[in-house]
Parts: C-alpha cells; structure tokens; sequence
C-alpha cells in the first residue's frame, strides 16, 4: 500500500482519469469542472450539497427539482438520511417515497478489488430490495451526486439544471465568486470604517 493506504496497483485503469469536484451551498461553478477536463481528466463526478430546510426537508420548495434530477441519465443519486440520523444514498423515487438500497452486514473487510469481485454478491454489497423513506423524513442536508463524461456533457448538464424545478434546487455559475477582492477594496465607507 502507498502513503495514501490505497493500493494503486490494483485499482482499474479508469479510475486514473476520474475527478471528483466538491460544490459547497448548491452552487456549481462551470470553470472549476472545464478546468478538470482541460487538464486531461476522463470523467468528473460532482458532488453538489446544500442544505434545504431549516430542521426538517422543505417539501414544498425543494421535492420536484429532487425528483426531477432522477430523470437526468448523469443523475447517480442522493446523499441523505432521515430525520433521525441514518445515513443513506437514495437512487430513486416512488410515489411519496424515495428508494434506497441498504447493504450493511457485518463482515470480514475487503481487501482487495479481487475480494469484491469474487466475493461482492456474498459479502453483502448488493441489497436483496430497495428500502423506502418518505419524503417527510428526509434529513434537509443533501449530497446530490452526477457524474459527466465530456465537457460537452458537462455543459448540457448545466443547462439541464438551470431549467424548471431543478432551478430551485441548484445554481450554476461562471466561476467561484471572489469576496477577498471586494473586502480589500471596501475597508471604508464613510464615516464607518469595515474591520476585518
């Protein structure tokens, strides 16, 4: 095993051009993902979190554009829990309820990718049914998951975003703000003076 305790030998050559971009408050910033792909990446996931409730999920506000991000194929699931403190990832939705898989077991550690192929099936990584959570028990902090395999898919993604209900739900932007040149341009106003 390397420094990082992974063991890079072993790992599947495509993992070698994936990405990951973390956006923090619902706000994807184009530039941050076109600069993974000019920078040779292969594919990029996005992990894209807000918080969309006060103490409890606002169904009203925020239900359709969730559900609608199932609809989209670079949609790979939600990151959640209920309202109590389980942790889930939700890959679908029913009727008033979205779907989760539930693999947990005890079990001897995997370790290696040779161990989760031979044994994946037996070594309870593979639910036997989805589970569901009503919507009105879901925890209000939220992980959407997409992934994007091009910068052409990754721009059609943000458009896709920015329509309808999904509008509510997440923001695309340009690029990351820059609130330390506003700060050191604004020290005074008036007869105030900023601290900071």
């Amino acid at each position: 095993a390397g420094a990082s305790g992974s063991d890079a030998g072993t790992a599947p050559a495509f993992l070698g051009g994936l990405r990951c971009a973390v956006f923090e408050d619902g706000a994807i910033f184009k530039e941050t993902v076109l600069e993974l792909f000019a920078g040779g990446c292969s594919a990029v996931i996005l992990l894209v979190c807000r918080r969309l409730g006060l103490d409890t999920f606002n169904i009203a506000e925020y239900r359709p554009g969730i559900e609608s991000c199932f609809s989209l194929p670079e949609f790979q699931g939600l990151a959640s829990g209920n309202s109590a403190s389980s942790a889930h990832f939700f890959v679908g939705t029913h009727d008033d309820c979205l779907l989760f898989l539930d693999p947990h077991k005890t079990q001897p550690a995997l370790e290696s990718v040779e161990d989760v192929c031979s044994r994946g099936a037996d070594a309870g990584l593979q639910a036997t049914r989805p589970l569901p959570l009503r919507w009105s028990r879901l925890n209000p902090s939220v992980c959407l998951s997409f992934l994007v395999k091009s910068r052409e898919e990754f721009l059609s993604l943000c458009e896709k975003l920015c329509e309808g209900p999904r509008g509510d739900v997440l923001e695309v932007l340009e690029r990351r703000p820059s609130y330390a040149a506003c700060a050191e341009t604004a020290t005074e106003d008036g007869d105030m003076v900023l601290l900071g």
